[in-house]
């Protein structure tokens, strides 16, 4: 009994003389990483601000004023730039051209990225040599790539070629110099961004479940349409939603493989500002397609969240 009771009171000194944690502890903890976390991200939040910002807002604000002679701009603030372009066939036309070459792209291109990056994050030996491939494609001259397709595409070029020797078709098809050269152009240049914005989403999923639904004797298929499938999906709106916004400020492939027919917002905001010199009416397309690009961000957050609310409520 008094061995028992000298260790019960050793115990209980021991816990005396122990340091009790103190309130607010973790409150100064969060403090301060705060604090250290706002040092180390100033500087590239005043870069940002002072190089983009304070730029973006000035262009901005030239939409609310008329043009002028020579690049000047006139008027009172008002919004009637906004009106012109908004009451013209022509910038609805290109406007409506912008949303759907946006949301082509971002069909086409997430069902073949989808499986690429599901190669490169499962299999090490073939996802090695996509990786490779798809880093090779993203670092390559986008020029180099566009003149590649104007032979591919071309009237009397390989794809037709094929297609007429193969008898699936007795004419060549239409497919330079338009909105199609422009979509499939775009997709390939897109193709290699959305693959590296799936890995990490991919690389979420808990490999446990995967050795888990190995060992029960599930098939790579099962494995693919029941666990990566339904997890990812909320990471492939997030990259879908970064195919549409790079889409929207594409400017190289429309102009080199469109052939002057396609007229999206890019094209017309270069014209506007460096032979028009209409700033007023480049910087109203710019607010336009800013608008468009903010609205599909929140359309895809909400979509995000309503999933993880769903989840959470079925888990």
């Amino acid at each position: 009994m008094s061995g028992e009771q000298s260790g019960t009171d050793v115990a209980d000194r021991v816990a005396d003389v122990s340091p009790k944690p103190r309130r607010g502890s973790a409150a100064l903890r969060r403090v301060g990483s705060w604090r250290i976390g706002g040092v180390k991200v100033a500087p590239l939040l005043v870069l940002y601000v002072a190089f983009f910002v304070i730029p973006q807002i000035y262009f901005f604000r030239l939409a609310f004023y008329r043009p002028a002679l020579f690049g000047e701009v006139t008027g009172p603030p008002g919004f009637g730039t906004f009106a012109d372009v908004l009451g013209s066939e022509f910038y609805l036309s290109a406007i409506w051209q912008t949303i759907v070459l946006c949301s082509l792209v971002t069909i086409f291109v997430l069902p073949l990225a989808y499986p690429i990056a599901y190669l490169i994050v499962r299999f090490r030996r073939v996802g090695g040599f996509l990786f490779m491939a798809t880093a090779a494609t993203m670092f390559s001259s986008t020029v180099a790539m566009i003149l590649g397709w104007r032979v591919l595409l071309a009237r009397n070029g390989p794809i037709n070629d094929v297609l007429i020797g193969s008898g699936l078709i007795d004419e060549p098809l239409d497919i330079s110099n338009n909105f199609t050269a422009v979509v499939i152009g775009t997709v390939h240049a897109v193709l290699p961004i959305v693959i590296i914005g799936l890995m990490p989403v991919m690389q979420q999923v808990p490999p446990t479940q995967v050795m888990a639904a190995r060992s029960l004797g599930a098939s790579e298929w099962s494995i693919f349409s029941r666990i990566f499938l339904p997890q990812t999906i909320t990471g492939c709106v997030a990259v879908g939603m970064l195919a549409f916004a790079t889409t929207a400020g594409a400017f190289t492939t429309p102009v080199l493989l469109g052939g002057g027919r396609v007229g999206v917002l890019s094209i017309l905001m270069y014209s506007d500002a460096t032979t028009a010199l209409n700033y007023p009416r480049a910087a109203v397309l710019a607010v336009i397609l800013f608008v468009i690009v903010l609205l599909t961000v929140a359309i895809s957050l909400g979509y995000s969240r309503f999933r993880i609310g769903r989840r959470g409520t079925s888990s």
